[in-house]
Parts: C-alpha cells; structure tokens; sequence
C-alpha cells in the first residue's frame, strides 16, 4: 500500500488561475482541484487533503503575501496532528513563493523533532497555464514526502533544499530558490531523487540526533519582533521607538559581516543598543545571503 500522505493548501500562485480576475491572480483551486492537475499521484501515495487556514470561522485561502504567523501556527498544528493521530508518512504544503521562505523557517521550529518530511512546495505559473511549473513541483514534493526523510524541505524545480536554509532570488523565474550558507540536500532527476553525499550524511546524523526525542509542536508566536534594515542616514532614536512601542526584541540586520554605524557620533546606534540590551533582546544579523557576521573591524564590535 502506498504511504499515507497528507497535502495541505493554503494558497499562492499553485492556488490560482491564469484566467486572470478583475486585480490579476488570486487563490481559487481547491487542494483537491489543484491535484487534479497532475494525474499518477495514487500510485506514489495515499493522499488525503485539507485546507487548515481558518479565518472567523471560515476556511480560506490566501496569498504569500498575506501568510500571518497564526495562519502558519494553524498549518503547524494540523501538520503535527497528522503525525501524531493519522500515522502519516509525510505531510506537502501548497504555499505561495513569496513567503515560502518564512514559512518553512517558522515550521522548521515550530515543529521540533521531526519524525515524518514537512515538504513545501508551490509553483511561479498556475496550474492551468502553458506552460506551467505546478505539475512538476507537485509531483516531486509528493514523491518526496513519500520517502520518509525526516525534517523541513523546500522542494522546488527539482531542489531539495532544508528549510531553514531556503531563500527565493527571482520573483518569477521557476528556478527561484537556492540553499543558503548550507549545501542541497539533492537534485530530481528524471523525475527520481537523488542525494549528495552532504545530503545524506545530513538526514542521518538528524535522525540519529533526535532518535530518542519525540516530536512536538511549540504552539504559540509573539508578533513583538521586529527586523530592523539598516540604511545609510538611519536615525538611533528608532530603537526607542520599538521597544518603547512593546516590542520585545529586534533583530538587527546590519551592513556587511555586521557593521553598525558609530559616526558620528550623534548618528551612532551603539548608545541605544547597549541602553536597551539588558532589558530587551537584540540579534544581529548580516545583510548578505552567505558567509557571516565577524569581529574583524571596529563597527562590528
């Protein structure tokens, strides 16, 4: 018998249709309609479907753009009930390009210890458009959740990428993801996966790291983090004005290997750093998709 799987939509471009409505694209397929589109999948796995966005009561469909942290905190939960109460081999997310990204780090940690593949994949054309790239995509996440692989994937133009490490680079190309500062896990080819010698050391050293762990669900998101850009000219008193707004932490991505502008002085951010940093939590990151932040230079430390 084929492996149970579980396919879930919530949206995006493989959602949508190219007869274009009054304001362009916007979600309309059903998970069910969209899998229409790609026929075989019965034979690769037994699919079951469901739409776990619910909004005052109603389930709905969104784009990327508009994927909120409690909409991926439900998609979380229903991904999480299908491992541990319906014995599913492996779970795919139909989800918008735009915020694939985001969503798949966030259920990367909201989901701990996986034991079962949490695959996201979607498509840059709509399933019903020539040509298109969903029916593809589709194929190769439902193939791939099938395998058992544990952890959070992109799957994408034949990628396998770990999705804590995804990151779209082309708004509309259909090759748009890449894994960042982490090799790919491995390629599809002729529609079969194959894994790098990274890949595969790096899906059994997990396994074996959490093989006495079982997985759970961190059920819940605070909204009061912000990810503060900086840009030339910035002024320091925008710090005040987000932790004196609530917020609980900021996440600073800074110039380069993470330079903070210290000149002149009454330009410099160093002040309110070090004011509020015992009180609230402040992260830095660097602007750049690979290498790291460093302490070479002086406005790095």
């Amino acid at each position: 018998m084929p492996p149970k799987v579980l396919v879930l939509g919530t949206g995006g471009t493989v959602a949508s249709s190219v007869k274009k409505g009054e304001y362009g694209l916007a979600p309309t397929y059903t998970v069910n309609e969209i899998l229409n589109f790609v026929p075989g999948l019965e034979k690769i796995a037994d699919i079951y479907t469901d739409m776990p966005i619910v909004e005052d009561g109603k389930t709905v469909y969104v784009d990327s753009t508009n994927m909120q942290p409690e909409y991926i905190l439900q998609v979380a939960r229903r991904t999480y009930r299908a491992y541990k109460d319906e014995n599913a081999r492996g779970v795919v997310i139909f989800h918008g390009t735009d915020t694939m990204e985001e969503s798949a780090a966030d259920l990367t940690f909201e989901l701990l210890y996986k034991k079962i593949p949490v695959v996201l994949t979607g498509s840059m054309k709509p399933p019903d458009d020539d040509p298109t790239d969903a029916a593809e995509n589709i194929l190769h996440a439902v193939k791939f959740a099938s395998i058992g692989c544990s952890g959070t994937f992109v799957v994408f133009h034949k990628r396998i990428i770990s999705g804590g490490r995804a990151k779209k680079i082309h708004p509309d190309e259909p090759d748009a993801f890449r894994s960042i500062n982490f090799p790919q896990f491995g390629m599809f080819v002729d529609d079969e996966p194959y894994f790098s010698d990274h890949g595969i050391k790096a899906l059994n050293d997990y396994a074996k790291r959490f093989e006495h762990k079982e997985m759970e669900l961190r059920d819940g998101y605070s909204d009061k983090v912000h990810l503060l850009e900086l840009y030339r000219g910035i002024r320091p008193s925008i710090i005040d004005y987000f932790f004196s707004e609530g917020y609980l932490g900021l996440i600073i991505k800074a110039f380069g290997t993470g330079g903070i502008p210290n000149q002149p002085q009454y330009k410099s951010l160093i002040p309110k750093i070090k004011r509020w940093s015992d009180e609230r939590l402040i992260g830095l990151v660097s602007e750049a998709f690979t290498g790291q932040v460093t302490t070479n230079y002086q406005v790095t430390n």
